[in-house]
């Protein structure tokens, strides 16, 4: 994070998914003195979510225990646990709507320029997704409470979650992608009390028909699920 940075001018970038390991390390130390800071991205995460939930369907019963067999049968993936790759910007379907969901997540308290261009571009191509008319979006509940809401348009998909509860310390939540014979990381959520209430997620190389879960790992993240996934989309 550039040091000469306002921290709060992160909380946009934050609420989108749109910050590297480093900056959501950062700020949500930040977030844990700013009462603030916690608040607005509390609304702009709750913004996001009311953008998918509009055209959600609940996903096929017996998709979890499908995805447990997948997970049982697959051998261990020994590579190193891959980040969240931040995908190349991609033209809007509907510009008025991405732009309002944009100006949404960029907005702040009084008017808010972000400083660092890589972080509002991934903001808008989350909100993108979350806009398309042509998107598949599915709804679940979380085992321990909470809603997660998948969208996926093309390759790319957006994980809006909602009322999750907070991790104990050195826990975080993970996100996966699951093919028959493969479950690959698709990049870690926020960990132990920040990681309660809503928060979003933009997964790059989402397949129609993979399956996207999340489970609660250790905050460094694992090379394959050691925990029963809390949620299974299907995309």
């Amino acid at each position: 994070m550039d040091p000469s940075a306002d921290v709060h001018m992160l909380s946009g970038a934050y609420a989108a998914g749109a910050v590297d390991d480093v900056e959501r390390a950062a700020f949500e130390r930040h977030l844990q003195v700013c009462a603030d800071c916690t608040d607005e991205v509390r609304a702009l995460r709750e913004t996001l979510v009311r953008l998918a939930e509009g055209a959600a369907v609940t996903p096929p019963q017996g998709l979890r225990l499908h995805v447990l067999d997948q997970i049982r049968a697959t051998a261990q993936d020994r590579r190193q646990v891959p980040s969240a790759a931040v995908p190349r910007p991609q033209a809007p379907r509907t510009p008025w709507l991405v732009a309002a969901a944009f100006a949404l997540l960029a907005a702040g308290a009084g008017s808010l320029a972000w400083n660092q261009h890589s972080a509002a571009e991934s903001a808008q191509q989350l909100a993108a997704v979350v806009a398309d008319p042509a998107a598949r979006r599915v709804t679940g509940t979380a085992t321990d409470g909470g809603d997660v809401t998948l969208v996926r348009a093309g390759g790319r998909a957006a994980v809006l979650t909602s009322a999750l509860p907070g991790l104990p310390a050195g826990r975080a939540y993970q996100l996966w992608i699951v093919r028959p014979g493969a479950i690959t990381s698709a990049g870690l959520g926020p960990a132990e009390r920040a990681a309660a209430g809503s928060w979003s997620r933009l997964v790059d190389g989402v397949r129609a028909g993979d399956v996207v879960a999340i489970s609660v790992e250790p905050s460094g993240g694992s090379q394959q699920p050691t925990s029963t996934p809390i949620v299974t989309l299907q995309a």
